[in-house]
């Protein structure tokens, strides 16, 4: 065999591992922008996972109940599976029920929440020069105008609910 020939089969090898390896082991190529996005879409890291786990789980424990009904499984083989599912599907819950512990954890505290929105609201109060309502600022009026002309609208509208209908008059 030729060095030429010998040295594109190991260009062929090593772009095949390439392409292959993300494949055999998807973790090691995951990046943590990956990762940050998985925990941002609402689930810890390894959660989905063992959702499904649970979920396929329990599809097994109804497949099963199915079974023994039709006779497929007798007595005694449906409660020793039945028991290792359930077994099993406790042990997953727990996991999923440690790992939201852990996540309620580490959210923030409301009361730290609470503390931050106020900081926020003091910063703003301390403006030097207030923000203009929409109003005035599109249509050149000031905030006096626009109260003055919501309040010639309400009795407007109060002297048409009191006043009788215009046949009602004439009589």
């Amino acid at each position: 065999m030729s060095p030429l020939a010998l040295l594109g089969m190991i260009v062929a090898l090593l772009a095949l591992l390439y392409v292959v390896a993300p494949l055999l082991r998807p973790a090691l190529f995951r990046s943590p922008d990956a990762d940050a996005s998985d925990e941002a879409a609402g689930g810890v890291g390894e959660s989905r996972p063992l959702e499904g786990l649970r979920d396929e789980l329990l599809a097994r424990i109804v497949e099963l109940d199915f079974d023994r009904e039709v006779g497929k499984v007798d007595e005694e083989e449906w409660r020793e599976e039945r028991a290792d599912l359930k077994r099993q599907v406790l042990a997953v819950l727990r996991l999923l029920d440690e790992r939201a512990a852990a996540a309620a954890q580490s959210m923030p505290d409301p009361a730290i929440e609470d503390e931050i929105e106020r900081e926020v609201r003091a910063a703003r109060s301390r403006r030097e020069v207030p923000p203009l309502p929409a109003p005035a600022i599109l249509t050149g009026t000031t905030a006096e105008d626009e109260v003055e002309r919501e309040i010639v609208a309400l009795r407007r509208a109060r002297r048409e609910r009191a006043a009788p209908p215009a046949g009602d008059r004439a009589r």
